[in-house]
């Protein structure tokens, strides 16, 4: 994915190179699935607007933001649709940027997580899986807040040529993952959950093998203090769901630079992302069934 250089909005390399190449990685996912899962693949793009509490307040325009999206479910198991995880990274960079931690990483665990819920139906026992390959995080958000407000349908993408009910995707999403960075290296920092969440909370800390978070980053994100958000926030605030904002936090000093480059990344991040995702994935999916998305704000 860093081959292609910069990723702005707007740019070939987002709007052209990155979907064909994420949609051929996953094609191949979709094509060795093991029998009884159900892999499917779709581009949505949307256009919109909407208020940010950004910078003093902006309204954020938007047209045509793309993204990639893969549900992975039980094939003789419709119903399973209607339990979904969402799980979110975004590929588009910041100016100037190629992006190998934000969000590049994260991409790259999301591409390996499809791969290993595609040999293992067991992990789709309780429900299934959708995948968000956002093309428009830098500017704000916009590609997540095109799939939770568009009206525009999902296109069938790949080798699928229809897909199955429910064909709206969000229909079904119980809760969210968000994988986010604002540095290179260290271990994963779960900076916020939500209100309600204390279900969340409390799977995360016994998922995964060593937890790490503090209620003081969601605070902080809510404070204004950082001048910055994720795409956890529309998706809490627009698409009323719970879940998890993980985000990689230590050696910002490439973060939205050149440097930001694969070599910056330190060893043993992409494991432990990796691991986490794992983890974490696979518990919220056992855990979401009969769980109707309730005092999620």
């Amino acid at each position: 994915l860093c081959k292609l250089g910069v990723r702005t909005v707007g740019s070939w390399a987002n709007e052209v190179g990155a979907p064909e190449y994420l949609i051929g990685e996953l094609d191949k996912i979709r094509a060795s699935a093991a029998p009884g899962v159900s892999v499917e693949l779709a581009r949505h793009t949307g256009s919109g607007a909407f208020n940010a509490d950004f910078l003093g307040g902006l309204i954020n325009v938007y047209e045509n933001v793309t993204s990639v999206l893969c549900r992975i479910s039980l094939s003789d198991d419709p119903s399973s649709r209607h339990q979904a995880l969402l799980i979110n990274a975004h590929y588009d960079t910041a100016p100037s940027s190629p992006g190998a931690s934000d969000d590049g990483t994260q991409v790259g665990v999301m591409v390996e997580l499809a791969h290993i819920l595609s040999k293992d139906p067991s992990l789709l026992s309780k429900g299934s899986v959708v995948l968000i390959f956002n093309g428009a995080e830098e500017t704000n958000w916009q590609a997540a807040h095109s799939f939770v407000t568009s009206p525009n349908p999902l296109e069938p993408a790949g080798g699928t040529t229809e897909l199955s009910e429910p064909r709206d995707w969000k229909a079904g999403i119980k809760a969210v993952l968000n994988l986010e960075a604002i540095g290179t290296g260290g271990r994963e920092y779960l900076v916020r959950t939500g209100k309600g969440a204390g279900w969340i909370s409390g799977l995360y800390s016994r998922a995964v093998n060593r937890p790490r978070g503090s209620v003081l980053a969601q605070e902080i994100f809510d404070s204004g203090i950082f001048p910055g958000q994720t795409d956890f926030v529309v998706f809490r605030d627009d698409g009323g769901w719970q879940g998890l904002d993980i985000v990689l936090v230590e050696d910002g000093y490439a973060y939205h630079t050149p440097h930001d480059n694969p070599s910056q990344v330190k060893n043993g991040v992409v494991l432990r992302l990796g691991g986490t995702t794992v983890d974490v994935t696979v518990a919220l999916v056992k855990e979401m069934q009969g769980y109707d998305g309730a005092d999620s704000r």
